[in-house]
């Protein structure tokens, strides 16, 4: 382990014993020196991955005028907060605004607060703000980011791809006991999983899952960070108003499975073996999510698949006007970047769409049965 993270998370490790796979995760992640987030082109061209902004416009239009619907149903016509974490380059805030801008009556106040750690992502984002002429933008590196100046107002809120990142701890059945998945040394000082000494309840865990009979070797996965931010979320709609979407590919059911994953290189990787160098995620447990928000007062449609979803909005009726007066070749692209959204088999069907609102809303669009 030649670089300089991973000799110091093992000096930490030597120091204090194995670490939580959540410590761990900040770390290779978020550190502020050698920090994937602050070393690595992530997202696009030459990144790790590509998120639906990149693939297609009609994504972001799409989730700007389904947020421009719960601010004209919450009949707010002053000014707004928009929030986003994590939004990568920028597209989807410029996709958004080009969308919501243009429909009649949407308010010119908008203040934007957004939980972004790396400086470079930044600028790329102050500048699709600024393209919409939106100056008032406050970043933070903080979760607690809805807590923010100017968030006394109605909120929008798109989180896409965001809450799979967040930290999680991990607890394995093991001889009629749960105890915590760490990260320790192997005999050649390589980072490897152990298990805790103390046996222990694992936290937020569904009832349906305390009262099964978990195999041996299960592993069950939680996000005290996740609950964090949706919990935030839902006070603050359910307060002031407004909504927020959260996209991600995971499970709509809590459940027992490892779902720890890494992408280096835009292949998969051994999340121990290079942090800060790989891209470290988890699936997300929607239930969960709709616990935390619905424990807060507010309510949570869904999920549902994607596809769906998209499709329900008009997905197809807009990719077939962008297809006109263009050329055949650019129509196909258009055509080829729905499909990957929407088909079961791209990611239609892995990605899930959750909603929350105030808990007197009617089901929003996209969500009606």
């Amino acid at each position: 382990m030649p670089d300089a993270l991973a000799t110091r998370i093992a000096a930490e490790i030597r120091q204090v014993g194995p670490i939580g796979l959540d410590r761990y995760w900040e770390l290779a992640l978020l550190d502020p020196a050698d920090g994937y987030y602050q070393k690595q082109t992530a997202i696009g061209d030459g990144g790790d991955f590509t998120t639906a902004p990149e693939i297609s416009q009609i994504f972001g239009e799409l989730i700007g005028l389904w947020l421009a619907d719960r601010l004209q149903a919450g009949g707010t016509s002053s000014g707004v907060s928009y929030a986003e974490p994590g939004p990568g380059r920028g597209q989807l805030i410029d996709d958004i605004f080009r969308a919501v801008t243009a429909q009649p009556g949407f308010p010119r106040d908008i203040v934007a607060a957004v939980l972004e750690p790396s400086a470079r992502m930044q600028t790329f984002q102050a500048k699709a703000f600024a393209k919409h002429g939106i100056q008032k933008v406050e970043f933070t590196d903080h979760p607690a980011f809805l807590l923010g100046s100017g968030l006394d107002r109605p909120i929008l809120m798109p989180a896409n791809e965001y809450l799979d990142v967040l930290p999680i701890r991990q607890f394995q059945f093991n001889d009629g006991d749960w105890r915590e998945r760490c990260i320790g040394l192997d005999s050649e000082g390589g980072f490897a999983f152990v298990l805790s000494e103390e046996a222990l309840d694992p936290p937020g865990m569904d009832v349906t899952l305390q009262f099964s009979k978990p195999p041996e070797g299960a592993i069950y996965e939680h996000s005290l960070q996740r609950d964090e931010v949706v919990a935030l979320t839902a006070i603050h709609i359910q307060k002031r108003g407004g909504a927020a979407l959260f996209i991600d590919y995971g499970h709509a059911t809590s459940r027992f499975g490892n779902s720890l994953q890494a992408l280096k290189n835009g292949k998969p990787a051994n999340p121990l073996a290079s942090p800060g160098q790989a891209d470290i995620t988890s699936h997300v447990d929607f239930a969960a999510v709709a616990r935390s928000a619905e424990r807060m007062g507010a309510k949570a449609w869904g999920p549902i698949d994607q596809g769906t979803f998209l499709l329900r909005l008009g997905a197809q009726a807009r990719a077939e006007q962008l297809c006109k007066n263009t050329s055949p070749e650019r129509a196909a692209e258009i055509r080829q970047g729905l499909r990957r959204l929407v088909h079961p088999l791209a990611m239609g069907s892995l990605f899930k769409v959750m909603a929350i609102t105030q808990t007197d809303t009617a089901p929003p669009p996209g969500f009606d049965p």
